[in-house]
């Protein structure tokens, strides 16, 4: 189950890397939902804020956490169910409290392997069928060498 007391608002300035300091109130500042991010083992390892107004965006207090979820991902492993990927943080909230019978989990860090990220799971169900292309063209980016293969003449 979710704890709800564990969210919160904050005014944050956000960064190209993709991470956010806390802010005072100013021009540029962004008022952002933040989550923490916890390991399999429910340690928090990371805070994830995104602007209410466009959940698609989101930023990382330390751009350490690679996934949201990672015990439901856990769980998926060791129960041998399907994880349920929600394309944001903001849907990953919404429907692990609507559907707690459900394993979710939602990718925070996309330039990360999702073979690796993804990988203790049999089955991932992709909320849309954008997500679901997005996961496919992210695992062929992955897949596919960095560098031209040649062959000798």
């Amino acid at each position: 189950m979710i704890d709800l007391s564990a969210l919160g608002m904050a005014h944050i300035a956000t960064y190209r890397d993709g991470t956010f300091d806390p802010c005072e109130p100013m021009p540029g500042a962004i008022y952002a939902k933040t989550m923490p991010v916890y390991d399999r083992l429910g340690e928090p390892v990371d805070l994830v804020a995104w602007a209410s107004a466009d959940p698609s965006r989101w930023w990382l207090r330390h751009g350490l956490a690679t996934v949201l979820g990672e015990d439901d991902l856990n769980g998926a492993w060791w129960e041998e169910r399907p994880v349920m990927l929600a394309a944001t943080p903001a849907e990953w909230l919404e429907q692990r409290y609507l559907w707690p019978n459900k394993l979710w989990v939602c990718v925070l860090d996309w330039s990360a392997d999702p073979r690796a990220t993804l990988g203790l799971a049999s089955e991932v169900v992709c909320t849309s069928t954008a997500l679901q292309q997005k996961l496919k063209d992210e695992i062929a980016r992955h897949v596919a060498p960095a560098f031209r293969i040649a062959r000798a003449a």
